[in-house]
């Protein structure tokens, strides 16, 4: 209830008070996922749940095989925004909502978007160390998250990603 001072509802609801996100709320199971301003939590509509302190990129949620996948980094103090945002991924409970892979290590992000899912791969462009970016493809583990290999010559950077005919198709800067 959200007029219980300290409940889970009410933390909920001051987070989003607080600042509010533009990133829509998703499903997951039998639970919602919310991005607050600096935390994502999750409800079945009677319990509501912190799941990490984090914010969610506003490209929001991408669900796959029953697994919601989105850009995040770990929340900022304050009112600075984070910049290491990164590719995570939740079932809607705190135990599952996990940094996926840290692609570009340090204080630098890759900045995944552009999720789209196909059955329970999810393909992205994120960027690499020297700022380019990159199609990849993940199954929602570290070591099965992986850099599409393209002909170099023939593009340099992804862009406008659809899923045509079970093939990932993407525009790329010539």
């Amino acid at each position: 209830r959200l007029d219980q001072p300290g409940s889970p509802s009410a933390a909920l609801a001051a987070s989003l008070t607080d600042s509010l996100t533009s990133v829509a709320p998703t499903i997951v199971g039998n639970r919602c996922l919310i991005a607050g301003s600096q935390s994502l939590w999750a409800t079945n509509g009677v319990t509501t749940t912190k799941l990490s302190d984090i914010t969610v990129d506003f490209d929001g949620f991408t669900v796959a095989g029953g697994i919601a996948y989105f850009s995040a980094a770990p929340a900022a103090s304050g009112d600075a925004r984070p910049t290491n945002f990164e590719l995570w991924k939740s079932d809607g409970t705190p135990q599952n909502t996990v940094r996926i892979k840290d692609i570009v290590a340090g204080d630098s992000g890759s900045f995944p978007t552009e999720l789209t899912p196909d059955g329970n791969l999810v393909y992205f462009r994120a960027q690499v160390a020297d700022g380019t970016d990159k199609l990849w493809v993940t199954d929602g583990t570290d070591k099965g998250t992986k850099q599409l290999p393209y002909p170099a010559q023939a593009v340099s950077e992804p862009n406008g990603l659809k899923l045509l005919s079970n093939a990932q198709i993407g525009r790329a800067h010539v």
